[in-house]
């Protein structure tokens, strides 16, 4: 019998309510790495301000951090747990940014609102079209604006070899929608290189190198690119 997929609608579901159980611990594990922010913005060399979108925000610590350099951020989730604590970090730090409940996959924008660049932190693996998104999401860049997105290798390493509280919700959370994402297990660097090529961004480059460590204590294999659109 053939296997049906679960609607989209479900899958955000799903998708939303782990990671809104994550959201009160999650914030505070990013925030040991504040050199994102610093490479996050390389593409841009020092121009300010810039208008932002962070999808996949999370609990905003790339957007905070962008604000907080004096750009001018908009931040997307699915999940409203995440952007809970999104919005309390930023009225703690007097910061005036959006944060948006929406879907990667159809940003709510339209094509008039055009951003400088667009950042994405660990987001792919849980898409079930991340070629899909990246051409959506390129339509909202300004010509010449740039992508800039980090992924890597996960869960065979740091889910399927734990036997955490953290992991044991997250199998049984992904088990039933882990089928439909293509990068469940990860990326790596030449399939994200891919990924940006496909949408049609060019001018690719890497920035991983660019960390003084590693930012993950138990995990080599990531990476951060940034593709342009194209001018005119």
């Amino acid at each position: 019998m053939e296997r049906t997929a679960p609607p989209r609608e479900r899958m955000n579901s799903i998708i939303a309510d782990y990671w809104s159980w994550r959201s009160q611990v999650y914030h505070t594990a990013c925030s040991r790495h504040p050199q994102w922010h610093e490479i996050f913005l390389a593409p841009f060399k020092g121009e300010a301000p810039l208008r932002l979108l962070d999808i996949g925000t999370g609990t905003g610590f790339l957007a905070l951090g962008f604000a907080e350099a004096g750009h001018d951020v908009t931040g997307i989730d699915l999940s409203p747990g995440m952007l809970e604590v999104a919005r309390k970090e930023a009225q703690k730090k007097g910061l005036a940014l959006k944060f948006i409940e929406g879907d990667a996959l159809a940003p709510p924008f339209s094509g008039e609102e055009l951003f400088d660049g667009i950042t994405c932190r660990n987001l792919l693996w849980t898409l079930p079209a991340p070629e899909k998104a990246l051409r959506e999401w390129k339509k909202l860049l300004k010509p010449g604006g740039f992508m800039i997105l980090a992924d890597g290798l996960w869960e065979p390493r740091l889910y399927l070899t734990r036997n955490e509280p953290v992991t044991k919700k997250f199998l049984a959370t992904y088990k039933e929608i882990r089928s439909e994402l293509p990068y469940f297990t990860g990326i790596e660097v030449s399939q994200g290189e891919a990924l940006l090529e496909e949408a049609g961004f060019t001018s690719l480059r890497h920035h991983h190198q660019l960390f003084r460590e590693n930012p993950y204590k138990d995990q080599n294999e990531f990476f951060v690119l940034s593709g342009k659109k194209k001018e005119g």
